[in-house]
């Protein structure tokens, strides 16, 4: 799912909501929503709720846009009602707590301070993911900062959580899961703060860059394609359109070429989708290089967890940046550069 955004720059760059209508989804991920449509209508216990909003979480991150308030309404009940301790408690919290990630992605703060809460809940009960949900606390805690009008403050919140990261992969450098999180951060502030903006492209490359080459040995739950399909190319992109922004030529070439070429992932739409972009930006990389027209990487904000999770559905291009080697833009793309 997307990661947060915060900062203290007069005007934060966010992408907007994706809008019902705009979303071409597919017949596999169209079932997805009638599933969870089903079970919404006959939830009636706390355990049924869960049930219902899992399954609505899952339509939503596949393009059923329409489905978010369901998924929170019944997340939000299930985990009120449930007793404090129930594993099932904790799945609701995580569950929906990803969601208002999604929400937070595009600037809307209005749940912002459930988010915090959902989060200070998770890191408190230990576990392996503890440390990660402290990271979103963190983050949960400065966008709070953010929706008061505190940007000093905001950008205090996000300076101490890379300092936090950078601690944790100095005692341990071959922590994949720590480090993919790290790069997903530098990925998102470089694409909304521009204060300190090419050190964190410069991070997000390098850390990305490890990531794809160690790819097997992340955690199974963080590469499980059966959940996320396109995790992999997403990341991989990722790591092209950030060396690209940075002006890394080789980085770029050497990543582009490799969303381009990866065959063993599933066939979604949003590979192929994904190959044909990079293969475009291959064409023209001199064009790219430098471009901060690239930021927020794409796909960005919401889009970014259809473009994991979807099966059939196409990743929607309005907030693509895509300039020809002449300077002429591209059609399919909305957002462009003279």
């Amino acid at each position: 799912m997307a990661l947060l955004v915060s900062g203290c720059a007069s005007s934060l760059d966010a992408p907007g909501p994706l809008v019902p209508g705009e979303l071409h989804v597919g017949p596999r991920d169209r079932a997805q929503a009638r599933s969870a449509r089903a079970l919404a209508a006959r939830a009636e216990t706390p355990l049924d709720d869960l049930r219902a909003g899992v399954a609505a979480a899952w339509a939503y991150v596949r393009g059923n846009t329409r489905l978010g308030p369901l998924a929170e309404r019944h997340l939000a009940r299930a985990h009120s009602e449930l007793p404090p301790g129930d594993p099932s408690r904790r799945d609701a919290a995580r569950v929906l707590g990803r969601l208002l990630n999604a929400r937070a992605s595009v600037l809307d703060l209005s749940r912002v301070e459930l988010q915090r809460e959902l989060y200070a809940e998770l890191a408190q009960d230990g576990g392996p993911d503890a440390f990660a949900f402290s990271c979103f606390e963190r983050a949960a805690r400065a966008l709070g900062h953010e929706a008061r009008g505190q940007r000093v403050r905001a950008y205090g919140q996000v300076l101490r959580l890379e300092r936090r990261l950078r601690r944790r992969l100095r005692r341990d450098p071959d922590d994949l899961a720590t480090l993919t999180m790290s790069a997903n951060y530098a990925v998102t502030f470089a694409g909304a703060i521009p204060v300190g903006r090419r050190v964190r492209l410069r991070r997000a490359v390098e850390q990305l860059a490890t990531q794809q080459a160690r790819w097997s040995e992340l955690p199974a739950h963080a590469r499980d394609e059966s959940v996320a399909p396109n995790v992999r190319v997403v990341f991989a992109f990722w790591l092209a359109e950030a060396a690209a922004a940075a002006g890394d030529r080789d980085e770029a070439a050497r990543g582009y070429a490799r969303v381009r070429d990866l065959s063993s992932v599933p066939d979604t739409t949003a590979r192929r989708q994904l190959a044909a972009r990079a293969a475009e930006r291959l064409h023209n990389l001199d064009s790219y290089l430098g471009e901060t027209a690239l930021l927020p990487l794409w796909p960005a904000g919401q889009a970014s967890c259809l473009a994991c999770h979807t099966e059939d559905t196409p990743i929607p291009e309005r907030d693509l940046f895509v300039r020809s080697a002449a300077g002429t833009t591209d059609p399919l793309a909305r957002r462009s550069s003279p």
